[in-house]
């Protein structure tokens, strides 16, 4: 999803931040980690420590709900390979970035009303794993002209939990339609999540239940109140 990323830049623009994405970047090791291979996660994650803590940056932001947890657990899993201190710091900088804005604080100035109303979809990765829940809320109730409703049971996994959608795709497809039903209850014109994963599961979901709420990354609904970039 490039157009999150591309939203997530200019949201943190718009507030007045400098958003530096180093150019060597490599993957957190999420996918790694929830496969079991760890030494293929801790050499990403040494890789990751290493530019980083050469950038001079205050925070280290990111918008997707699965590498916030997996950075998070940088600590724990270079313990025994890299420098304490370091590991320390680095994980003082991470946040999701519906965690920095909520932290913060939004600036409303140059907001423009969206006018719609949006549900909301709790990640896994980001409630469960790393206790962020009012924070995303927060950041939607101050999107000018958004109405946030919430619908039932908005913390259950939509069914995708990484790759047991595809190893467990019966059982996925039953959770995933309790998850739509609740979605569908609540009339409102987005779903809003904040985690590839469960975009990608919800987008499909909709598409082929033929429901009419588009499923937007929490940066893509608070991007459509910004100014459109000039020519």
């Amino acid at each position: 999803y490039p157009n999150v990323s591309r939203q997530t830049v200019r949201v943190l623009a718009q507030q007045g931040f400098d958003v530096v994405t180093p150019r060597d970047t490599k993957c957190c090791g999420a996918p790694h980690l929830s496969e079991g291979d760890r030494a293929t996660a801790r050499r990403l994650a040494k890789f990751n420590l290493d530019l980083f803590m050469a950038e001079e940056i205050d925070y280290i932001v990111t918008d997707c709900a699965g590498c916030g947890a997996a950075l998070k657990e940088y600590e724990e899993l270079l313990a025994e390979s890299a420098d304490h201190r370091s590991l320390q710091i680095f994980r003082s900088k991470i946040r999701d970035v519906s965690e920095f804005l909520s932290e913060v604080g939004i600036r409303e100035e140059g907001l423009a009303p969206v006018n719609a109303t949006a549900t909301y979809h709790e990640p896994c990765h980001l409630c469960p794993a790393q206790g962020i829940s009012r924070q995303p809320r927060e950041v939607i109730k101050q999107i000018p002209g958004v109405e946030l409703r919430e619908m039932n049971e908005s913390n259950w996994c939509c069914g995708s939990a990484a790759t047991w959608g595809l190893k467990y795709s019966e059982e996925s497809q039953k959770v995933l339609d309790r998850k739509l039903e609740n979605v569908r209850a609540t009339q409102a014109d987005y779903l809003v999540t904040a985690n590839p994963g469960c975009h990608l599961q919800l987008a499909w979901g909709v598409r082929e239940a033929d429901m009419p709420q588009k499923v937007l990354h929490l940066m893509e609904l608070m991007g459509r109140a910004l100014p459109p970039d000039p020519e």
